[in-house]
């Protein structure tokens, strides 16, 4: 009797992760495949339902990020949108994320317990609005990260946010220069300086 079998692909769809997941999976030999005369993997049936039995409740992450104070209200009503988006696509279990930092900083507190949550495969769905919520460069990492462990990144908006993207630019060029110069009075001229430079592009 020929059982009800599935390609890679297929099984990606059904259990609602990436081709690469499957891949992974297939390797580690977290799932049983055979193989076809032309050397395809393929899935049984029976194999499929056994992961989906096994797999822990959906558990989705939100998380929201603003640069500065100043832009508070704007991080509150972000939250507020990833929330109404959870609550369209009828996501459980959700746990928010919620800080006021650069971009540009790789320690934030908030995105490194979430990335634990994640290497722990607490995390399912992770919900952001802009890919640079989560990093300024380097998002291609943090996805492939987040594929090895399982874990999906869905973003509402792929646009940038221009004015965290001048803020960050900035940060850039006044480290960079105070790195040059040496000294930490110049910081402030030199911040000053690509500030109005930057004003002036933008009008």
């Amino acid at each position: 009797m020929i059982k009800q079998a599935y390609s890679t692909k297929q099984t990606a769809n059904i259990l609602g992760v990436s081709f690469r997941t499957i891949k992974n999976w297939i390797y580690s030999h977290k799932i049983k495949t055979f193989l076809t005369p032309t050397k395809q993997h393929r899935i049984t049936k029976e194999e499929i339902n056994k992961i989906l039995n096994n797999q822990p409740e959906n558990k989705t992450a939100i998380y929201s990020r603003v640069s500065s104070q100043k832009q508070k209200e704007d991080l509150i009503r972000q939250h507020q949108r990833l929330k109404q988006y959870c609550k369209k696509k009828k996501y459980n279990q959700i746990q928010k994320y919620s800080e006021i930092a650069s971009g540009l900083n790789d320690k934030r507190n908030k995105l490194t317990k979430l990335l634990e949550q994640i290497a722990e495969k607490q995390i399912n769905h992770l919900i952001i609005e802009h890919k640079d919520r989560l990093t300024r460069f380097g998002y291609n990492y943090l996805e492939q990260y987040c594929q090895t462990h399982n874990t999906i990144i869905e973003i509402l908006d792929n646009t940038e946010i221009k004015e965290d993207l001048i803020k960050d630019l900035i940060d850039i060029m006044t480290s960079f220069c105070a790195k040059l110069y040496g000294k930490r009075s110049n910081r402030t001229k030199t911040k000053t300086a690509i500030e109005s430079c930057l004003q002036e592009l933008k009008t």
